[in-house]
């Protein structure tokens, strides 16, 4: 990139660079972060890199620092897919830990929206600038609270087994999308409980292929 003399580049980070931090709403400006996991600690690694070499290239770099991105194509062994697929297949899930974890949600085309927005933004930045933004909605769900509204709306009982907690999970996400909205118009997230439908309606279609 900075051979090539890239004008504008734009990466995907983590909110998993901010480990176990008590500072919530966690901030972009917030340096007192420990990554639990080894995936956090490489996206924590390139802004590193970053920070170290884009102030003297001809190129402006933003890291984008993205909340749990989901959506009705998304990963098939995340949770969500796997709460719906119990649901309505009977199926039981291996839930980990007690299900108090929280995770900030964040549905993927608020994620693509905002992402061509910060790219186009750059340009009105000098070369040589570097910046952090958090892609997150602010409004943390807990695995029990996903389950109990999966639950309501498909109107069956997900059988469940506890496992284990991850060492690496931690406890809680929340973006403080502050930043964010002095960049680009913010406008509402969508609302997790507004998609779960979909997601049936998905995994419905691939169970009969």
């Amino acid at each position: 990139t900075l051979e090539h003399e890239v004008p504008n580049f734009v990466y995907a980070s983590s909110s998993s660079v901010y480990g176990d931090s008590v500072n919530f709403p966690y901030r972009e400006n917030d340096f007192n972060i420990f990554p639990k996991s080894f995936y956090g600690v490489t996206k924590r690694t390139n802004e590193l890199i970053s920070n170290a070499l884009v102030p003297t290239s001809k190129t402006k770099a933003r890291g984008l620092r993205f909340f749990t991105v989901y959506g009705p194509w998304g990963r098939p062994d995340m949770a969500y897919f796997r709460l719906i697929n119990s649901a309505i297949h009977g199926y039981e899930f291996n839930l980990f830990g007690d299900g108090t974890v929280e995770r900030d949600f964040t549905y993927i085309d608020d994620v693509s929206r905002f992402t061509i927005q910060l790219m186009s933004q750059l340009d009105k930045y000098k070369v040589g600038h570097n910046d952090l933004v958090n892609i997150g909605g602010g409004a943390p769900v807990s695995m029990n609270n996903l389950i109990q509204e999966i639950e309501t709306q498909s109107g069956a009982a997900i059988k469940f087994k506890q496992d284990f907690k991850f060492k690496g999970d931690v406890l809680k996400t929340v973006a403080s999308n502050q930043y964010l909205s002095e960049l680009v118009d913010l406008n509402d997230f969508t609302d997790i409980k507004n998609i779960i439908n979909k997601f049936s309606h998905n995994i419905i279609l691939l169970s009969q292929t």
